[in-house]
């Protein structure tokens, strides 16, 4: 049965990424009928807190990616957080060293400096000397003399390690250019590549899909696998993500991480959508796709191995693509909260705004931002709307506007505003943006927005008065 692992640490929010590794694991052991394991990655202790792990299992549930066996799941064949794994790692540390697979190095953060310098200044690759395989127990004991606390080496064997990549084929390794290296810290813990490759043959992993970033683990890992004795998992590396210029994506291309996306207010939809197609494309080329639709479709074959370039814009008009599926209902339902962090108690006629506003924003906090400029009557005007404002022509049609306004009976519907249109066109000769921008900029501050004839009906007739008196008072 395929069995793949999604293996987060707990030391950040999860990031697009995280996701993309974990849509992707998830995809392909649905496709397959198999299973997908949440293992929890916690070896850094100083970084890794429980707030983090928390959020984890929320963005992940958010998204509607689901484990049939984690820390809080069970399984059998947890436990399924490395923090609680040590005495699994020391057996297979020790199996490692009743071979004589392994060594304590002794060499210390600046001797290890001076090596590389010395291999760069040379031209050759940095690559650890393997000088503590030779150590004596008199020379060991001198070093433990010294208050040096080693950490354990691998002992990695000249050879040419060979795997055939998911994603990008056949690679091979020459062992030669790497040198022996770490599995254990000087403080007794696991490094990330042991403790992985461990987990992953103990959880029966049978395909390892992670970021490319990880490559060069593998060929150390097979190593180790081949030291244990046992069958190695299958790899598969996706390509980075990129941003718009083509640089690792971060926070300075904006909102990189679930929890900033959901406060962005892109819908899980969009984002599952979008992200899955870093990258990937099915065979139809079909880009609006249910989780459900992706699952039958997904392969990884269809993986391109060019680096993804990830384009906001292109999200927005995804996740607009989902809005306006939203019922009423629906979308009201969505954008409360949206609301509620924006203006605190809500106004009666907030939800009604936010409807009648819901096509002038491609995420949930566009339109709340909408909503709010409509909502709070403005206080000051920009320089370039002010401009507008004192224009003897806007000031012209915005007395118009309040003259009419004041003779008609509220509540105002679309009949009143049609109404009030023809009579200020009338009276003042404007048409176009002459006559319905000053009118846009008097109600809500803005020069863009949702209908007027939408908004024209949400507001009480006096403050439509008051919004006008406000623009047209000195400025």
């Amino acid at each position: 049965m395929t069995r793949v692992r999604f293996a987060p640490s707990p030391t950040g929010e999860l990031h697009l990424g995280n996701i993309r590794t974990a849509l992707f694991n998830y995809l392909f052991a649905k496709h397959q009928q198999g299973v997908c394991v949440l293992r929890i990655e916690d070896t850094d202790k100083e970084r890794s807190t429980q707030n983090f792990e928390d959020s984890i299992y929320t963005d992940l549930a958010w998204l509607g990616i689901e484990f049939e066996e984690s820390p809080r799941a069970g399984g059998a064949h947890g436990p399924y957080r490395q923090s609680e794994r040590s005495s699994l790692y020391r057996e297979y540390l020790e199996k490692l060293q009743a071979q004589g697979k392994v060594y304590p190095c002794y060499c210390t953060h600046d001797e290890l400096e001076a090596e590389k310098i010395k291999a760069l200044n040379a031209s050759k690759t940095p690559k650890y000397s393997g000088k503590c395989r030779q150590l004596t127990p008199e020379q060991k004991e001198q070093l433990l003399s010294e208050g040096r606390k080693p950490s354990i080496r691998f002992h990695l064997t000249p050879q040419v390690i060979k795997f055939h990549d998911l994603v990008y084929g056949d690679k091979s390794f020459d062992t030669n250019s790497m040198g022996d290296f770490v599995i254990f810290r000087s403080n007794g813990d696991p490094v990330y590549l042991f403790a992985s490759a461990l987990d992953d043959y103990l959880m029966k992993i049978t395909h390892v899909i992670r970021g490319e970033d990880g490559m060069s683990n593998t060929p150390r890992q097979i190593a180790l696998f081949q030291a244990w004795g046992v069958e190695v998992p299958q790899y598969g590396h996706l390509p980075l993500i990129l941003g718009p210029d083509r640089q690792l994506l971060s926070k300075r291309h904006g909102s990189t991480s679930v929890a900033a996306l959901k406060q962005e207010g892109y819908l899980k939809e969009a984002v599952v959508n979008y992200v899955t197609l870093l990258g990937w494309a099915p065979e139809d080329a079909q880009e609006i796709m249910t989780l459900s639709e992706m699952t039958q479709k997904f392969n990884l074959s269809r993986v391109g191995r060019s680096s993804a370039i990830f384009d906001f814009e292109k999200m927005k008009h995804l996740n607009k693509h989902y809005l306006d599926q939203l019922s009423p209902e629906q979308f009201c339902e969505a954008i409360k909260s949206h609301l509620q962090a924006k203006l605190g108690e809500l106004p009666d006629n907030a939800l009604e705004v936010a409807l009648a506003s819901r096509h002038n924003g491609r995420t949930l906090a566009e339109i709340t931002h909408v909503v709010a400029i409509i909502l709070q009557r403005p206080q000051a005007f920009p320089e370039e709307l002010k401009n507008i404002l004192i224009t003897p022509e806007a000031k012209k049609v915005l007395l118009a506007y309040k003259q009419v306004i004041e003779t008609i009976d509220s509540p105002f519907g679309d009949e009143s505003y049609a109404q009030t249109i023809e009579k200020v066109k009338a009276a003042t000769k404007a048409k176009g943006k002459g006559l319905f921008m000053p009118f846009r900029i008097a109600l809500t501050g803005a020069s863009e927005g949702p209908e007027l004839a939408n908004l024209f009906k949400l507001f009480p007739k006096t403050e439509i008065l008051q919004r006008l008196d406000n623009a047209t008072l000195p400025l």
